[in-house]
């Protein structure tokens, strides 16, 4: 007879995550890095390998091909989300041990998103304004990002004479856009000029600057006679006399009325009234 004797020793090697989802991600973001940690519970030497799929460049190992793990020790390395390109990117991460044949396979994934924004029109451009009165045109913003845009201020400089209506801050959902008012009101002559910006806080710190122009004008009226004298004239007469209105400025001029007042005003008349 002969004896046989064997001892069985236990293995047991365990992987702390069953899957890495990096989510969806901007350039702003945190958390590229995942930590997986392998632990050798069981009694005997293990030599653990891993490896990545492959199926994609997007993903990066910090784990040896091999390493060799002594009975209640572990191993900590990181997975690293490296982001190529704009979209999402899948792959796998194999963990296996030499012992048993024993493998684990840990999904990879991640998004990289892109958060880009449009105004139109660029620039805003006001036709000719009267100096005094006011000009209003729509601004619209544009969220093409994957993310909603959250818009903490409406910026103009220099200040004073281009204004953006009040409602700030607000938020623009993915995809969509708003509309707002940009009021133009020249206090002098000339082209002006300004810059407006619309402040992002979230997802990401952004700026997204818009030029603004127009032009203030201004309507002067020059009369070619300062006074008309009609003279001596006998209660049967009538004399017909012209006085010439011309526009000396560089913007226009809308005569509402024109009326003849003071003593003795009913015997003149005008004769060619503004309608």
């Amino acid at each position: 007879k002969v004896a046989l004797l064997s001892h069985r020793d236990s293995s047991n090697v365990t992987v702390s995550v069953s899957e890495i989802d990096f989510g969806r991600m901007l350039h702003c973001s945190s958390g590229f890095t995942r930590d997986v940690t392998i632990n050798n519970h069981g009694a005997v030497q293990e030599v653990v390998n891993t490896r990545l799929g492959g199926s994609s460049n997007a993903f990066l190992s910090g784990a040896p091909a091999s390493v060799i793990l002594q009975p209640g020790r572990s191993f900590t390395f990181s997975v690293t989300f490296t982001h190529p390109a704009f979209g999402g990117f899948v792959d796998s991460l194999f963990v296996s041990t030499d012992r048993c044949t024993r493998s684990v396979t840990i999904p990879l994934k991640g998004g990289w998103i892109e958060q880009i924004y449009a105004a139109a029109p660029r620039p805003l451009s006001f036709a000719s304004v009267n100096i005094g009165t006011s000009s209003i045109l729509p601004l619209n913003v544009q969220n093409n990002g994957g993310f909603d845009a959250h818009i903490s201020s409406f910026t103009v400089q220099p200040a004073g004479e281009f204004f953006v209506q009040p409602g700030y801050p607000t938020t623009i959902t993915a995809g969509n856009s708003i509309s707002t008012q940009v009021r133009f009101s020249p206090t002098s002559e000339g082209l002006k000029s300004a810059t407006a910006c619309i402040i992002f806080d979230t997802p990401c710190p952004d700026t997204l600057c818009v030029d603004l122009q127009g032009t203030g004008v201004r309507g002067r009226i020059i009369l070619s006679r300062a006074a008309i004298s009609f003279g001596a004239l006998a209660q049967c007469q009538q004399s017909i006399l012209r006085d010439t209105l011309t526009n000396g400025g560089t913007g226009t001029i809308n005569i509402l009325s024109a009326t003849i007042s003071g003593v003795g005003s009913a015997a003149f008349a005008n004769l060619t009234p503004v309608i």
